[in-house]
Protein backbone atom coordinates (compact mmCIF):
# COMPACT_ATOMS: atom_id res chain seq x y z
CA UNK A 1 0.00 0.00 0.00
CA UNK A 2 0.96 3.84 -0.94
CA UNK A 3 0.19 6.94 1.12
CA UNK A 4 0.86 9.52 -0.78
CA UNK A 5 1.03 13.54 0.67
CA UNK A 6 1.56 16.77 -0.88
CA UNK A 7 1.65 20.08 0.40
CA UNK A 8 2.68 23.95 -0.66
CA UNK A 9 5.53 25.45 0.94
CA UNK A 10 5.13 29.02 -0.30
CA UNK A 11 4.21 30.08 -3.62
CA UNK A 12 7.36 29.27 -5.20
CA UNK A 13 8.16 25.77 -3.69
CA UNK A 14 5.84 22.59 -3.14
CA UNK A 15 6.76 19.08 -1.28
CA UNK A 16 5.77 15.29 -2.33
CA UNK A 17 6.21 12.21 -0.16
CA UNK A 18 5.56 8.82 -0.09
CA UNK A 19 5.37 5.99 2.31
CA UNK A 20 4.91 2.36 1.06
CA UNK A 21 4.00 -0.28 3.22
CA UNK A 22 4.82 -3.95 1.75
CA UNK A 23 3.66 -7.60 3.82
CA UNK A 24 3.29 -10.67 2.77
CA UNK A 25 0.06 -11.66 3.25
CA UNK A 26 0.60 -15.20 2.54
CA UNK A 27 1.92 -15.66 6.42
CA UNK A 28 1.59 -14.92 9.66
CA UNK A 29 4.98 -13.93 10.50
CA UNK A 30 4.42 -9.88 10.80
CA UNK A 31 7.54 -9.22 8.25
CA UNK A 32 5.93 -6.18 7.07
CA UNK A 33 7.92 -2.66 6.19
CA UNK A 34 7.30 0.51 5.75
CA UNK A 35 9.77 2.71 3.94
CA UNK A 36 10.09 6.40 2.96
CA UNK A 37 9.77 6.11 -1.39
CA UNK A 38 9.80 9.72 -2.02
CA UNK A 39 10.79 12.77 -0.33
CA UNK A 40 11.59 15.65 -2.65
CA UNK A 41 10.68 19.60 -3.31
CA UNK A 42 9.97 21.31 -6.55
CA UNK A 43 10.28 24.97 -7.33
CA UNK A 44 11.48 27.84 -9.31
CA UNK A 45 14.87 29.81 -8.79
CA UNK A 46 14.66 32.83 -10.98
CA UNK A 47 14.07 30.89 -14.35
CA UNK A 48 15.30 27.74 -13.48
CA UNK A 49 13.29 25.30 -12.16
CA UNK A 50 14.77 22.80 -9.60
CA UNK A 51 14.03 19.47 -8.13
CA UNK A 52 15.71 17.84 -4.99
CA UNK A 53 15.13 15.00 -2.98
CA UNK A 54 14.31 11.49 -3.54
CA UNK A 55 12.18 10.69 -6.63
CA UNK A 56 12.06 8.87 -9.86
CA UNK A 57 14.93 9.61 -12.20
CA UNK A 58 13.61 9.19 -15.94
CA UNK A 59 16.80 9.94 -17.95
CA UNK A 60 15.64 9.76 -22.32
CA UNK A 61 12.04 8.91 -21.45
CA UNK A 62 13.30 6.03 -19.21
CA UNK A 63 15.24 4.10 -21.65
CA UNK A 64 18.84 4.82 -20.18
CA UNK A 65 17.65 5.45 -16.44
CA UNK A 66 14.56 5.11 -15.00
CA UNK A 67 15.18 4.79 -11.14
CA UNK A 68 14.17 5.94 -7.31
CA UNK A 69 17.04 8.67 -6.92
CA UNK A 70 18.45 10.83 -4.66
CA UNK A 71 19.03 13.73 -7.41
CA UNK A 72 18.99 17.18 -7.92
CA UNK A 73 17.82 18.45 -11.22
CA UNK A 74 17.82 21.82 -12.64
CA UNK A 75 16.40 22.40 -16.20
CA UNK A 76 16.13 26.09 -17.95
CA UNK A 77 13.73 26.49 -20.99
CA UNK A 78 10.28 26.39 -22.57
CA UNK A 79 10.62 25.27 -25.96
CA UNK A 80 14.21 24.20 -25.44
CA UNK A 81 14.99 22.92 -22.54
CA UNK A 82 18.52 22.16 -21.09
CA UNK A 83 18.25 19.96 -18.11
CA UNK A 84 21.79 19.15 -15.81
CA UNK A 85 20.98 16.68 -12.72
CA UNK A 86 23.15 14.49 -10.53
CA UNK A 87 22.80 12.40 -7.71
CA UNK A 88 22.77 8.27 -6.04
CA UNK A 89 20.58 5.80 -7.16
CA UNK A 90 18.58 4.74 -4.30
CA UNK A 91 19.62 0.92 -3.05
CA UNK A 92 17.03 -1.28 -3.43
CA UNK A 93 18.22 -3.20 -0.80
CA UNK A 94 15.70 -2.71 1.44
CA UNK A 95 13.00 -4.08 -1.28
CA UNK A 96 11.60 -7.10 -0.67
CA UNK A 97 9.64 -9.26 -3.09
CA UNK A 98 8.39 -12.73 -2.09
CA UNK A 99 8.61 -15.64 -4.09
CA UNK A 100 7.94 -19.57 -4.12
CA UNK A 101 10.80 -21.40 -2.70
CA UNK A 102 9.74 -24.69 -4.03
CA UNK A 103 12.61 -26.89 -1.96
CA UNK A 104 10.93 -25.69 0.82
CA UNK A 105 7.58 -25.09 -0.42
CA UNK A 106 7.13 -22.09 1.28
CA UNK A 107 6.79 -18.23 0.00
CA UNK A 108 9.99 -16.61 1.28
CA UNK A 109 11.66 -12.97 1.15
CA UNK A 110 13.91 -12.03 -1.45
CA UNK A 111 15.75 -8.67 -0.76
CA UNK A 112 17.15 -6.83 -3.57
CA UNK A 113 19.99 -5.07 -4.63
CA UNK A 114 21.63 -1.70 -5.74
CA UNK A 115 21.64 -0.97 -9.49
CA UNK A 116 24.23 1.62 -9.18
CA UNK A 117 26.03 4.21 -7.18
CA UNK A 118 26.23 7.62 -8.66
CA UNK A 119 25.37 9.97 -12.02
CA UNK A 120 25.72 12.70 -13.61
CA UNK A 121 23.36 13.90 -16.69
CA UNK A 122 22.60 16.72 -19.16
CA UNK A 123 19.92 17.12 -21.95
CA UNK A 124 18.87 19.25 -24.28
CA UNK A 125 15.28 18.88 -25.85
CA UNK A 126 12.60 20.14 -28.03
CA UNK A 127 10.10 20.62 -30.12
CA UNK A 128 9.29 21.60 -33.70
CA UNK A 129 5.46 20.76 -34.13
CA UNK A 130 4.74 17.63 -33.84
CA UNK A 131 8.68 16.53 -33.96
CA UNK A 132 10.17 15.73 -30.33
CA UNK A 133 13.84 15.82 -30.30
CA UNK A 134 16.09 14.78 -27.58
CA UNK A 135 19.77 14.73 -27.12
CA UNK A 136 21.30 13.30 -23.64
CA UNK A 137 24.53 12.35 -21.45
CA UNK A 138 24.76 9.78 -18.65
CA UNK A 139 28.01 8.89 -16.26
CA UNK A 140 27.26 6.44 -14.42
CA UNK A 141 29.01 5.31 -11.73
CA UNK A 142 29.77 1.59 -11.00
CA UNK A 143 26.60 -0.41 -12.94
CA UNK A 144 26.08 -3.06 -10.94
CA UNK A 145 24.73 -5.09 -14.18
CA UNK A 146 28.42 -4.41 -16.27
CA UNK A 147 30.42 -4.20 -12.81
CA UNK A 148 31.82 -1.17 -14.05
CA UNK A 149 31.45 2.58 -14.72
CA UNK A 150 29.42 3.42 -18.01
CA UNK A 151 29.00 6.47 -20.04
CA UNK A 152 26.26 7.26 -22.59
CA UNK A 153 25.28 9.36 -25.37
CA UNK A 154 22.21 9.20 -26.83
CA UNK A 155 19.68 10.73 -29.28
CA UNK A 156 16.30 10.75 -29.79
CA UNK A 157 12.86 11.30 -31.72
CA UNK A 158 9.26 11.54 -31.51
CA UNK A 159 6.38 12.27 -33.70
CA UNK A 160 3.18 12.82 -31.72
CA UNK A 161 0.06 11.95 -34.69
CA UNK A 162 -2.48 13.26 -32.02
CA UNK A 163 -3.24 13.08 -28.45
CA UNK A 164 -3.24 9.38 -28.29
CA UNK A 165 -0.46 7.82 -30.87
CA UNK A 166 3.15 8.73 -31.39
CA UNK A 167 6.13 6.74 -32.49
CA UNK A 168 9.49 6.96 -31.04
CA UNK A 169 13.13 5.98 -31.86
CA UNK A 170 16.26 6.59 -30.20
CA UNK A 171 19.87 5.68 -30.60
CA UNK A 172 22.28 4.95 -27.52
CA UNK A 173 26.05 4.12 -27.53
CA UNK A 174 28.05 3.30 -24.38
CA UNK A 175 31.56 3.17 -23.76
CA UNK A 176 31.46 -0.09 -22.38
CA UNK A 177 31.55 -3.71 -24.55
CA UNK A 178 29.62 -6.21 -23.68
Amino acid sequence: AMCCFTGQANEDWSYTGMIQNEQNIMNDVGDEETTFQRAFINGRVGGVKVEAGRNNASILGGEILSHRADRVKAAYGKDITLAVEGGKLASDTGAKTYVLDEVKDEVVAKTGTSVGEEYYAVSLAGKVGKLGLEAAYIDYKEDSTLKEDNNIWALAANYRFDQDWAVRAAYLQGDVEN
